[in-house]
């Protein structure tokens, strides 16, 4: 099986030919993109037409020297992609975006049907992004791993698509507790916490109007830590809520969204490019 695709790969019939050129074409892509150098010697160059070569055949011992870097080569990539399979968000190197969302699934993702979710619109991924219809009158998704409950930030982009109220909201922990970032609430303008001292977003001192247009794309980020909550619409900073003193809750309705999780309120919304890193405390 691996010589026919060896074959296909090189396109070469000859299993001698495909060797060399496998060999000599993975030792310069793998080996370049791991360690910057060629992992592998370079073989010499060898003129396939001529028939003294081609006679002398290859030893078993030539063919297992062949075949050894190519099978720890696809053995390398592979385990590559395992462990990148295997980061978590709470397991995720301090500072490294990690994606959560592929784009093209709802993997890691659970579509909320019960509770105040129970009349939810459709949700589906579409072109790159997942899009929320209208629920009557909540609709949203839920992560379904863990994640971090302190120091951490997480950011996306979000799209109203029709109607005019929240159409990206993200529910985050905060220590032992949660907050929602409202996006577009009370009648379509109005971005806070909800809740932070019991006020929610349209009365507490991290309310701000912002005109969200429909069918635009914003990006958005929220960042947790020790000391504060931050968040910030198209890299513009909207608020900063201290944590010392104050009380943070959430909707009894969105109680579902916890961990992490998007819901809109009466409104179609779409988000994509959703990822999230961990940040190091303050000392």
């Amino acid at each position: 099986m691996l010589l026919h695709l060896l074959r296909a790969w090189t396109g070469k019939r000859s299993t001698v030919k495909a060797l060399f050129i496998a060999k000599s074409r993975l030792g310069r892509q793998v080996g370049d993109r791991l360690t910057g150098k060629n992992r592998f010697p370079r073989i010499r160059s060898f003129d396939f037409h001529d028939d003294r070569f081609l006679q002398k055949g290859l030893s078993m011992r030539r063919v297992i020297w062949l075949l050894t870097p190519l099978l720890g080569s696809l053995l390398c990539v592979q385990a590559i992609a395992k462990n990148k399979k295997d980061v978590t968000p709470v397991t995720a190197p301090v500072g490294e975006w990690l994606d959560l969302f592929d784009g093209k699934t709802l993997q890691g993702w659970e579509v909320l049907k019960k509770d105040h979710f129970d009349l939810a619109g459709k949700v589906f991924a579409e072109n790159g992004a997942i899009v929320m219809e209208a629920g009557a009158p909540y609709t949203g998704i839920t992560w379904t791993g863990d994640f971090p409950r302190d120091c951490f930030e997480v950011e996306w982009k979000g799209i109203r698509r029709n109607n005019y109220d929240i159409f990206c909201g993200l529910t985050v922990p905060v220590g032992e507790e949660y907050v929602t970032y409202v996006l577009g609430g009370w009648g379509g303008s109005v971005v806070g916490l909800s809740n932070v001292d019991f006020m929610n977003a349209n009365d507490n001192q991290t309310t701000c109007i912002e005109e969200f247009e429909n069918g635009t794309w914003y990006t958005f980020r929220i960042r947790v830590e020790p000391e504060k909550i931050q968040a910030w619409i198209d890299d513009k900073l909207r608020f900063e809520q201290p944590r010392e003193d104050h009380k943070f809750d959430i909707y009894y309705q969105l109680e579902p969204n916890r961990p992490l999780g998007f819901f809109t309120w009466n409104t179609e919304g779409g988000i994509k490019d959703i990822r999230m890193r961990r940040i190091k405390a303050n000392p």
